[in-house]
């Protein structure tokens, strides 16, 4: 993987909840809107666009990162499609499931614009609330860059003039809000920056932080899952019922379906096997490895391999065999035990992997299934798609389920490596940096 995607992903997972919430506080009031009804047929395959006045304007924070990169292991990458799929109403469903710090991680990930609708549904009273996590000399800071005419009422209450508070130490200053109306602390809320926001909004308690997130509608709920980054998103919709679990996993794309099943217990394999026909089998024993073929062969019965042998070679190539057994003057259809025995015993495994190809179909199903339980999924991976989709159409639900929560695990893995891997790069980096720095210095005092 990449220097600069291993960047992006260790940016993914540094994110905090302090971050996440900051944001701007007062904007338009709508009413809420919950999510309503659950995932519906009718829209379930449905694709749609977020809409227009969630999209990111150019230079705003909060990147997609879901949508940013395309993961190294292929098995990623399928996720990351199938989720580019999901509609509206799915997204929304996922996200409600995703536990509330994640939810906060996703809302940091939101352009300024979605944010402050989301918070500008907040009551005048419950964004106050945040108020009370403010230190004094915060408080005192923010009054300071009030105007004259916003901090009159404060003042005139408590008899101090403008002069006077501009002497007076933050401290003090604060308080001054002891007696504060609702709107007054509202007007000094409205001083803290954007940074002090996101410090003052990382003390909250939960029930303040599920307050914002609890005034969502559908399509917001939706925007912001479209947002998270991948493990995100996996996290999500993990903790979704078996039916949706199912239904994402029906989306992926065959090879990343083949591939997650390949992680499987090998009973739970065996089970899906069982469903293949005797000519299936023996289609998909063509797609396995030479040395695996040439293995079947010498397992199979002297009358079954003379038999493929025999159907194999062609009357040139019955002439040949014969001549390196020291056979040439003989009749192939009339050799003894023996002497096929040792004909057989002349073959290469290039020979003996091909001879199998053109056996009968039951000798062919036999030998697949001899094969060890990873040498016949290799050969299904390998195998026509139509094989593939047959093995897999006899999954039941809670199989695909259960399957995709432990692809789910492995894929965690493989982010969290990418992770660490760039925190590998970026200390590297800083001790080279560091090391430039002395010898800079070493120069500087020579000279």
């Amino acid at each position: 993987m990449s220097k600069s995607r291993n960047w992006v992903l260790a940016g993914i997972l540094a994110i905090v909840v302090v971050g996440a919430l900051g944001v701007v506080f007062f904007g338009g009031s709508t009413d809420e809107s919950g999510l309503e009804g659950t995932i519906g047929a009718a829209d379930r395959h449905r694709g749609e666009q977020m809409k227009d006045k969630y999209v990111k304007l150019a230079g705003e924070e909060g990147t997609d990162v879901g949508a940013a990169s395309t993961p190294d292991d292929p098995f990623l990458a399928a996720i990351g499609e199938a989720f580019g799929r999901m509609t509206e109403t799915e997204r929304a469903g996922v996200f409600e499931r995703a536990d509330l710090d994640l939810r906060a991680e996703m809302l940091g990930r939101a352009p300024a614009n979605l944010r402050g609708e989301i918070l500008g549904r907040l009551s005048l009273d419950e964004r106050v609330k945040f108020l009370d996590r403010a230190s004094a000399q915060e408080l005192g800071r923010w009054m300071g860059r009030m105007t004259p005419a916003e901090r009159a009422s404060i003042l005139g209450r408590a008899g101090v003039s403008e002069e006077q508070f501009g002497r007076m130490a933050p401290q003090a200053r604060a308080e001054l809000l002891r007696g504060a109306d609702l709107n007054e602390r509202g007007l000094v809320l409205a001083r803290a920056d954007l940074n002090e926001r996101a410090e003052l909004l990382g003390r909250a308690d939960l029930a303040l932080r599920q307050g914002v997130l609890g005034r969502l509608d559908l399509a917001q709920k939706a925007a912001l899952f479209q947002r998270a980054d991948l493990a995100g998103k996996m996290a999500a919709l993990s903790r979704a019922d078996l039916d949706l679990r199912a239904d994402f996993f029906g989306r992926l794309a065959l090879d990343g379906r083949f591939g997650a099943f390949q992680r499987f217990s090998e009973s739970q394999r065996i089970e899906m096997e069982r469903g293949l026909s005797e000519l299936q089998r023996g289609e998909l024993l063509g797609f396995a490895s030479e040395a695996a073929r040439a293995q079947a062969f010498e397992r199979a019965s002297l009358d079954a391999r003379w038999e493929a042998a025999g159907r194999f070679f062609d009357e040139a190539g019955r002439k040949g065999v014969l001549a390196r057994a020291g056979l040439g003057e003989l009749s192939w259809n009339k050799l003894d035990l023996n002497q096929r025995k040792n004909v057989l015993g002349r073959l290469d495994l290039n020979e003996k992997a091909a001879v199998m190809n053109r056996a009968p179909d039951a000798l062919r199903a036999e030998a697949f299934g001899r094969l060890s339980l990873d040498e016949r999924w290799g050969a299904l991976s390998r195998g026509p798609e139509s094989l593939q989709r047959a093995v897999l159409a006899r999954a039941p639900l809670a199989m695909k389920a259960d399957v995709l929560s432990r692809s789910f695990e492995h894929a965690r893995g493989v982010l969290g490596r990418a992770v660490e891997s760039a925190r590998f790069d970026n200390a590297r980096m800083e001790n080279a940096r560091a090391e430039n720095a002395r010898a800079e210095n070493a120069r500087n005092v020579n000279q």
